[in-house]
């Protein structure tokens, strides 16, 4: 059945799936603008199932790979068709139709990684509405947060430790005048979600004294914890000022003489309190199955979430295209965990961007469906939207990115460090990581973020 002749109804629409979808996206993008509402809005229903409308949009890079198994998503007729599809259907509606257009638009925010709509004969007044909505849309998605790493020092040492690199550099806590001042600093700016983080956040010693400080301020919080320190230190949190706790579940080697019993009293202690669980793991080598303790304590206690990814190299790693290989030896690992979380009805996440060229047409279509697929939003609010306060009271975009210069001390505000960030992101947002890179839809449309942004700064 040619595209071209397929005529979307309601019933058609209701019948098809994300895959069956796949095939006619030029026509169920043609329905959205069908005056009868009834098609238009299972045509829009169908579209937000849909891996290009689910994956926020983020200007990320890809990386190296030997022999992707998908070079492009889309090809460059079926983009083609259905940019051509949106502008006749702009152009060709009116009334209350462009209106519920618009809506559609901002709702399915995935169509700018299409076209511009803001270049399609818009209407002042339908430009400005469009505006309003997608800053609504904004305000209303993404909660703007403020991370304060309590200290780089931890009880542990992966091998493929994130921040490694900067615990080397930044071997100090943050002291408690310290932490007043960046909170205080935050909450001018509007913040009401502080995380902490580490290194092992619950090793300061003065973790609860700064638990009770943000319950004082009416602030929330969450944080990332190995699991492996004394219960004492859990015993001051409460469910109403901690959002979740994700829990880093290691292979059974990496855990000392009783660090095991003490994972699971912690865990155990915050399930107790009410406060929302999240297991985490990283696949530090590939082929390393079936990670009998990471499910067996995901039987137990039933985490909202089991969050994974393979290792990803820190800001201060070496061998970048390398490592950045090696993720591609984890793609079964990956469908492995994702399908087996999902069969037990636990919410399967990537934490991290990965190359998702890794994966067929079909992996990735399924992957999309069952999993949620990592898409940093470093660009929302100003650049200010996961922004990182260090013990030494310096700032970073994220701990991914060790942009020195800026300092609380020297920074009147939060929005005055989103425009010293945007000016040293976005440059680097429109470097591709490798020669190939242009030629893939998957880069140039910015729906894959397989790196961080760290992978393009000077290695020291």
């Amino acid at each position: 059945m040619r595209e071209t002749q397929f005529q979307m109804t309601s019933q058609t629409l209701a019948d098809m799936d994300a895959l069956g979808a796949d095939s006619f996206l030029p026509s169920i993008i043609g329905a959205l603008f069908s005056t009868e509402d009834a098609v238009a809005l299972q045509a829009e229903a169908l579209l937000a199932s849909h891996p290009l409308f689910c994956l926020r949009k983020g200007p990320w890079p890809a990386p190296d790979h030997s022999g992707p198994l998908q070079k492009t998503y889309f090809s460059e007729d079926q983009i083609r068709r259905m940019a051509l599809t949106i502008r006749r259907g702009i152009a060709t509606a009116a009334g209350p139709l462009r209106k519920r257009i618009v809506e559609s638009a901002v709702r399915l925010n995935g169509l700018e990684n299409v076209v511009d709509v803001k270049t399609l004969g818009l209407s002042g007044d339908e430009r400005d509405y469009y505006e309003q909505l997608t800053l609504c849309r904004s305000l209303s998605q993404f909660k703007r947060q403020m991370t304060i790493v309590l200290s780089y020092a931890c009880n542990k040492r992966c091998s493929y430790c994130f921040a490694d690199g900067i615990a080397r550099r930044l071997t100090h806590p943050i002291s408690r005048a310290d932490f007043v001042r960046a909170v205080e600093w935050g909450q001018r700016a509007g913040v009401s979600r502080l995380p902490v983080t580490g290194g092992e956040p619950t090793l300061h010693p003065e973790f609860p004294g700064f638990m009770a400080e943000l319950r004082g301020r009416n602030l929330t919080t969450s944080f990332s914890t190995n699991g492996c320190v004394p219960r004492t230190r859990f015993e001051c949190l409460s469910n109403e000022l901690v959002e979740a706790v994700t829990f880093h579940i290691l292979d059974d080697e990496e855990y000392a003489a009783g660090e095991g019993e003490l994972l699971e009293e912690n865990i155990r202690c915050a399930r107790d309190k009410g406060i929302v669980l999240i297991f985490r793991y990283v696949l530090s080598r590939a082929g390393k199955r079936p990670w009998p303790r990471l499910f067996d304590l995901a039987a137990r206690y039933r985490p909202a979430m089991l969050t994974f990814s393979p290792v990803f190299p820190g800001p201060y790693r070496r061998e970048m295209s390398r490592e950045v290989r090696a993720m591609f030896q984890a793609r079964e690992d990956i469908l492995l965990l994702a399908r087996t979380a999902a069969g037990m009805r636990i919410r399967p996440v990537i934490a991290k961007p990965i190359p998702l060229c890794m994966f067929t047409r079909e992996e990735f279509l399924e992957l999309a469906g069952i999993a949620a697929l990592n898409v940093c939003d470093i660009y929302q609010n100003g650049y200010t939207n996961n922004s990182v306060v260090n013990p030494d009271l310096s700032l970073y975009p994220c701990m991914a990115l060790p942009l020195t210069g800026a300092h609380l001390n020297s920074t009147p505000s939060l929005d005055c460090f989103g425009g010293c960030s945007r000016r040293a992101v976005e440059p680097l947002q429109r470097m591709a990581m490798l020669e190939e890179c242009p030629a893939c839809q998957l880069h140039r449309m910015r729906l894959c973020q397989p790196a961080c942004l760290s992978f393009a700064l000077p290695q020291s």
